[in-house]
Order: structure tokens, then sequence, then C-alpha cells
């Protein structure tokens, strides 16, 4: 890394920034100008750049937001468009990029990280680890045509008037879900520009003065030339009866729509009220989740634990500003708390800690895989105090 300088990517370079981005993931040039605008705008979100001399060799986003936890509200910082140009690969830029960004986090109190890898091994390396799914499955639009439908509940035609409505529904119902993102400025812009998009809609169910839930999807022409294909991208429902509406809505482009494409977290909800088991997935990832500030993070998270408890456990951390690399959790009536510890009962690394904490992997599975060793009273113990549902994560970024 030798004459390359770490520091925030100015407007001026977001054409490099683009160009760099386009590169790394195949993005048309197409879209050079909606992306380099929505970046100029988030004026929350850290840019950071590797430069050597006015080049830009590399960079990074992070986006800050909240993560639902159990019904509690945790700082997270969401990190997005991690790139570096092909000849700087393996020269120790993005690892070098990812550390800043958690320095930066957690100065602006984002105690966790969020973001939907191109490769787990890079992430896992420094400190992420799979926290849950990212996948897109396909429904065909025939079986959601046949729910049964209460003809009260009206489906209309949103509109940018109702922007601040459709914020206000999301927020009453993002609480409920354990991993949904309390959506910042810049996250909102994410979703926001789907309305704005060619074939992009949002609908929704008026319930006097508010919101009872809205769907986002884009609409565009089929590959083969035939009717046209639906992805939704964003689809919030505060009851039953608004849910099978916007269901229902869907099913009404039969004649033209084969299939929607619908993400991760409205499966189960689906499999639930559907006839037949009729759904296939497209694609999937994994996102991944890390820990920036330990007692910042437990603390906001709290435990579904009442009872008093208190474990030492040593966590490795490639980060080189981590802070203790040994640390004493409290639990006390629902309470965490963690501060830094001469000795450790149990040993594992941030990014199993991590992991565990969000409730994607129960603690015994992280012992099984080698990720986490000691006692097994004091395993079976910090699996109770760390014991949450499994998180899910509607937004990407």
């Amino acid at each position: 890394m030798n004459g390359v300088e770490f520091r925030p990517i100015a407007d001026d370079d977001l054409d490099q920034y683009f160009d760099i981005r386009s590169q790394a993931f195949g993005r048309p040039e197409s879209e050079r100008i909606a992306w380099t605008a929505r970046a100029s705008a988030d004026a929350d979100a850290l840019r950071l750049g590797a430069y050597r001399g006015s080049e830009l060799v590399g960079g990074l986003r992070v986006l800050p937001a909240g993560q639902w936890l159990d019904g509690r509200r945790v700082g997270m910082g969401g990190v997005a468009a991690v790139v570096v140009r092909p000849e700087f690969r393996a020269s120790g830029i993005g690892r070098r990029l990812l550390f800043d960004s958690l320095t930066w986090m957690r100065e602006h109190e984002l105690a966790v990280s969020a973001l939907h890898p191109a490769t787990t091994r890079a992430y896992r390396r420094v400190g992420w680890e799979i926290a849950g799914d990212e996948a897109v499955y396909a429904i065909p639009t025939r079986s959601l045509a046949s729910l049964e439908l209460d003809h009260a509940v009206q489906v209309s035609r949103l509109h940018a008037a109702d922007r601040g409505a459709v914020r206000d529904c999301y927020a009453r119902y993002a609480p409920t879900r354990h991993g949904f993102v309390d959506r910042s400025p810049s996250f909102w812009q994410l979703r926001e520009e789907v309305d704005d998009e060619d074939g992009g809609f949002t609908y929704g169910v008026r319930s006097g003065d508010i919101i009872a839930g809205y769907v986002r999807y884009r609409q565009q022409l089929a590959p083969d030339g035939w009717g046209y294909h639906l992805r939704v991208d964003d689809f919030i429902a505060s009851d039953p009866a608004t849910a099978t509406a916007l269901w229902r809505f869907f099913g009404g482009h039969a004649m033209q729509v084969e299939s929607i494409e619908v993400p991760a977290p409205l499966l189960d909800e689906l499999l639930l009220v559907l006839d037949e088991q009729e759904v296939r997935q497209l694609v999937v990832n994994r996102w991944m989740h890390r820990i920036v500030d330990l007692p910042r993070a437990l603390s906001a998270r709290g435990t579904r634990f009442g009872g008093r408890a208190t474990i030492t456990i040593g966590v490795t951390d490639p980060w080189p500003g981590s802070g203790a690399s040994a640390w004493t959790i409290h639990a006390d009536g629902g309470v965490l708390r963690a501060e830094p510890s001469r000795s450790a009962g149990l040993q594992t690394d941030i990014g199993a800690l991590s992991a565990a904490s969000i409730g994607r992997f129960p603690i015994r599975f992280l012992a099984s895989a080698g990720r986490i060793s000691g006692p097994a009273d004091q395993i079976a113990l910090l699996d109770t105090i760390l014991a949450s549902p499994r998180p899910e994560l509607s937004d990407s970024f």
C-alpha cells in the first residue's frame, strides 16, 4: 500500500468511484447519473476512498441507520459498494478500508454492521459472519388470486405525496421484525427511487388518515417478449386483511404475469396462506453481520433472559481498534453489560459472537463447528443469554 492515502471521496471523484464499481460488479453505464446523484445526496453516509495521488483505486460507503433486534434499536452501519481496482487487489487496501470504516462507525455510535457480500471469505477474515438469508422466490400469481379477499379492504395507487405516511407505516411495523432496518434518509433513498424508475410503482391500503400497508414493486417486460415481470422490493402489512388485499392485488396480474418475485422475509407468511407449496427459489445469498462496539451492542440489544448471570469470554478480533481481548458479560433482569476482563472462561472470535448475538447460530452450533470453546455449562448459559429469533433483513444496500 505504499503511496496510498485513505480519505473521504469527494463529489468530484464519484465518477471514478462509479467506474470502479461498474468494473467490479458489471453495472451498466446507464446507472451512472442516478448512482452518483444518490451517493452525492447521502449527506449522513461515509464515503471512504483509497487514493494514489489523485487517482481513486478503491472505496466503500457506510450508510448509518439502526437495526431492530428483539424490538430494541441498535445503531447499525450498512457497508456497501466495497470495491478495489483489479490491479490493486490482494494488496491490503480492502482490509484497510473496512477497518477504517469500523473506526468511523464506532465514533458515530453504530454498534453493529451489516453487509451483502460478494465473497464470504474476505469479510469473514475481518470479522463479519453469516447472519441471514438474502433470497428471492417466485410465487405463481394464480395462487395469489385464490386467496380469500375482504372486499372492504381497498388497494389504491400511492404517490410522492404519500411518502411521509408510507415511512410512518414502515416505522410502526419494523420494530416487530427481528433484524429489520430502522431506515435513515440514506436507506429511504434506496427505496423511494423505485417510485421514480421506469416501471416502478407503490400501492397501499388506507385506514383513515394512515396507511395500513403498502407494496413497492418494479414492472418490466419479460425476456421472452410476452407479458411482463414483477419484482417486489418492499412489502409491509400491519394486519392479515391488509396483507391478503395486497397479495390479491398481485393475483389480479395473472393474465400477463405467471409469477412474481418476492424477498426472503415474505416467504414464511406466504407459505401459511397459500393452498399449495408452489414456491420456487430463484437466487440466494447470505448477508453478514459484525459487532463493532461490544459493550454498546450488548447494552442496546438486551436479553430475554430474566435472571442474573456472569460469563467471561475471550474474543479474537483482527481489527486493531477492537479494544479488549477478553470481556466479562453481566446479565441482570433483561439487561446486558460488558466490561474488559483479565481472564476468560470461554474463547471465540468476533464473527462467531456476532452471528450468535443476532440469533443466526445457537452457541451450541458454533461450539460444534469449533468457533467457540470452554466449559459446557458456560456454553449452555451463553446460549440462553443470547437466544433470539432468526434475523431477517429486508433492505439491500
